[in-house]
């Protein structure tokens, strides 16, 4: 009789965690996929364009949009880089290099120079692998009710920003 009780109330354990394992499977073995996106606008396209050269790169920007925009670009590499600015370039001392026209539709930047060169000041040699990544941002010219650019320099820095760019919406104070 012990031994029936026993065997009866074993099989009632077994039999509940068998009912349990189905939700417990379920609960840790749940996931869920989303697809989908939103386009969006920003009123200008832009794309690079990098050259290598023996230790550098060209670097220019091409606006392909319908909107006249400003640009920036920043590099970055393991190794020191000396950056040669020809003609419209300007060093923001934020390590960025703003350009200092407004680059039309269907216009480009004219070059800018990065060079690399070794922080030990040793000669870089033939085969040593060196990398050199380039960012760059643009953004959208907005014009005062005058069809002046507002702001007019494009290395000003409130160009960059959310708080201090009319080509955000919602921005200002």
């Amino acid at each position: 009789m012990k031994k029936n009780k026993l065997l009866l109330t074993a099989l009632a354990v077994i039999l509940a965690m068998g009912v349990m394992v189905a939700p417990a499977l379920a609960y840790f073995t749940a996931h869920t996929e989303a697809a989908g996106g939103i386009a969006l606008d920003l009123g200008h396209q832009t794309t690079i364009d990098e050259e290598f050269y023996d230790w550098g790169k060209i670097i220019s920007v091409n606006n392909e949009g319908p909107e006249s925009c400003y640009v920036r670009v920043q590099a970055f590499s393991s190794e020191r880089l000396e950056v040669k600015a020809s003609g419209a370039w300007t060093d923001g001392g934020d390590g960025w290099w703003y350009y200092n026209d407004i680059v039309d539709a269907g216009e480009s930047t004219t070059p800018l120079d990065v060079a690399i060169s070794d922080k030990s000041e040793k000669e870089l040699v033939d085969g040593q692998i060196v990398d050199v990544a380039i960012v760059y941002e643009s953004m959208k010219v907005v014009y005062d009710e005058n069809g002046k650019p507002d702001p007019a320099d494009p290395t000003d820095a409130s160009i960059w920003t959310t708080k201090g760019n009319p080509a955000y919406e919602g921005s200002g104070e």
